[in-house]
């Protein structure tokens, strides 16, 4: 599977993987009460982030330094592979590029960046539960790919703070929030599909390849 049919799969197994997370197997995930008794961040002796102040700080330094490795993964040759394989899996395969390894090191690649943010809000909440991670919140992820422009860093930046300001902005109209978004998120499908910043080096790098390829 590819595109969106593979995010709405991702979607369906996350949702899978927190009701089994749910039924607490084999007694190590608390049920629906989840983990108490989470330790604040730590980076060893007594540097320990255990206040709102710090936690935003260290929260940016983050972002930050993901943000400076995803740009230098992108100029690398495993990011110039993954966007030859999203402009055209078929052509990028044909060239000699491993599309399911390919595949799989983007998987891995984002769940460990999920696994970061997970340790961060677990350290600052000092509970993980369930209710962390409905469908709804793996929902509004993906749509701030689809908002932001599917491999632009600064698209998924934008994505991220639109979705983060919605609601507020929105507040007073909140029996009709739901609606304005799915018609927001309509008109983005049809008049900007590819994104609101999206990343338009994937197609030049492209055909710089095919012809590579061809000489």
């Amino acid at each position: 599977m590819r595109g969106d049919y593979l995010a709405i799969v991702t979607i369906g197994m996350g949702e899978i993987i927190r009701i089994t997370l749910i039924n607490n197997p084999f007694g190590i995930t608390g049920g629906p009460n989840g983990v108490f008794g989470i330790d604040f961040l730590s980076f060893g002796g007594p540097l320990v982030i255990d206040s709102s102040i710090e936690s935003y700080f260290v929260i940016w330094i983050v972002v930050g330094l993901a943000i400076l490795a995803l740009i230098n993964l992108q100029r690398s040759r495993i990011g110039r592979a993954w966007n030859y394989i999203r402009e055209d899996e078929i052509a990028a395969e044909s060239t000699g590029i491993d599309v399911r390894y390919y595949k799989l090191l983007a998987f891995v690649l984002g769940a460990g960046l999920a696994g970061i943010a997970g340790n961060i809000y677990a350290s600052k909440l000092m509970i993980v539960s369930p209710e962390s991670f409905s469908f709804m919140e793996s929902c509004m992820l993906f749509c701030i790919v689809l908002i932001g422009g599917m491999g632009s860093i600064p698209g998924v930046l934008i994505g991220a703070a639109v979705i983060s300001l919605f609601p507020e902005v929105l507040r007073t109209f909140a029996q009709y929030r739901m609606l304005i978004f799915g018609a927001a998120m309509v008109a983005m499908m049809i008049f900007r599909p590819s994104g609101i910043w999206p990343r338009r080096r994937g197609a030049v790098e492209f055909k710089s390849l095919l012809m590579k390829a061809g000489e």
